[in-house]
């Protein structure tokens, strides 16, 4: 740290001492995010990201160039039910391409609950690994009632690619699905609608439907690959284009009709 300020892993300049755009004090009475400067400044503001934050409205993000994602989040989101639209994560214009969605990585006792993302693109370049569309790694975190719409997109030899996460690490994800489209290389590991990897995760009553290309070895509807613990999760077999699940127990593909069966949830 230098004069107030930290050069961090993805290349940002963090000002500790930058003015909070939002409200509330994050303890007790939660920051409420209401607009695309208040999601900028949660991103500057490390200070922060062991708070309490909600959405008190949807937020378009069309309008925010060279997006830097938070990198380490321990604190909660709230999105009570409102949708974070059209962001822009783009390795290209950061100065590391591993771990990129909304949120780098969301670590033990994070939480992020009752959030959609639309038309949300994660780019990633050669070598890129852990890309998701909320967050590229849940490390022991909790991610509940969320949906994701949009592109993760990896380059050549790209890894750990998934619609929600790119990985998923002991953490607890229930409630969620993703119609995220899913694009790797033909050297492209660890594929999944969901996340690209789940590795002793918890996971329950999710579902993806987005299509999945490209991908060398470990592509699933669900996971790339997968060791954790399962019940009652599904993939599209036809709008993923992928009969493999890559799952164990309380993993099911089904037809696009049989998704839009209520008796199938």
């Amino acid at each position: 740290i230098i004069n107030g300020q930290l050069s961090t892993l993805t290349g940002q300049i963090i000002d500790y001492e930058r003015t909070r755009t939002y409200s509330g004090n994050g303890v007790n009475i939660p920051f409420e995010l209401n607009n695309p400067e208040d999601i900028v400044c949660l991103c500057l503001r490390p200070a922060d990201w062991d708070k309490k934050f909600i959405l008190s409205r949807d937020i378009d993000m069309a309008f925010i160039d060279g997006y830097r994602p938070i990198e380490n989040f321990v604190g909660s989101i709230d999105g009570q039910g409102h949708v974070i639209r059209n962001l822009v994560v783009d390795a290209a214009l950061l100065a590391n391409s591993n771990s990129l969605g909304l949120i780098c990585r969301l670590s033990e006792n994070g939480l992020i609950m009752n959030l959609g993302i639309e038309n949300v693109q994660v780019i990633g370049g050669e070598y890129a690994r852990c890309l998701g569309g909320l967050c590229g790694e849940n490390y022991r975190g909790t991610i509940r009632g969320c949906y994701i719409a949009g592109i993760v997109s990896g380059g050549e030899f790209a890894s750990f690619l998934g619609g929600l996460c790119g990985s998923n690490y002991r953490g607890t994800i229930h409630s969620c699905y993703t119609t995220v489209i899913i694009n790797g290389s033909d050297s492209s590991v660890s594929l999944g609608g969901l996340c690209g990897n789940n590795t002793e995760g918890t996971v329950f009553n999710c579902y993806a439907v987005g299509r999945i290309s490209g991908g060398s070895i470990d592509v699933g509807g669900l996971y790339g690959n997968n060791s954790g613990f399962n019940n009652n999760c599904f993939w599209d077999i036809q709008t993923t284009e992928t009969i493999n699940g890559v799952g164990n127990v309380g993993i099911q593909g089904k037809t696009t009709s049989e998704m839009q069966l209520s008796s199938t949830f």
